[in-house]
Formats: C-alpha cells, structure tokens, sequence
C-alpha cells in the first residue's frame, strides 16, 4: 500500500513534492535520527484528509514543536466540497 501511495500520476510529475508516509503504530524499531532544518528543507507541509480533524490539528502542533513554521502547513481540502463563487 505504501508503494501505491508513494507513486505519482504522470499529469503531475513536474511537482517538487517530496511525499512521507508516518505511521506511528508500535514502531517495530526506533529507526535513525539526524537533524535537519524544515525551515530551510521545506517550502510547504501538506497535511492530507482525516476523520478526525482533531488528529489533524494535533499532527500540525507536533510538527510546529519540530520546527516547521505554522505559516508553511496546510491542511488538506481533498474531502471537501468545492466552495461555489
């Protein structure tokens, strides 16, 4: 599943986008650690649809607590309605 969601379509393959899946279940092993500056690295955090929109306001504070400057993430829109002009 993973690979599916990884994989871009062809139509947008002219984006610099960098996609991260975090799945936080009982991580198996602790993995690696190395410092980086998401306000130089990033340029804009997109936080895809959930549920809950109360996972997703607590995913941006965690990623402020890490550094990312508020002003670079957005929550998602996809499961929204079009808004009508």
């Amino acid at each position: 599943a993973a690979t599916g969601l990884l994989m871009k379509r062809l139509a947008f393959q002219f984006e610099h986008e960098v996609r991260m899946l975090w799945i936080d279940r009982r991580p198996k092993q602790l993995g690696r650690a190395f410092g980086i500056d998401p306000g130089a690295l990033f340029d804009q955090v997109m936080i895809g649809p959930d549920r809950d929109p109360m996972r997703r306001l607590e995913v941006k504070q965690r990623l402020v607590a890490l550094g990312v400057p508020e002003a670079r993430i957005e929550l998602s829109t996809i499961g929204e309605p079009p808004k009508v002009i």
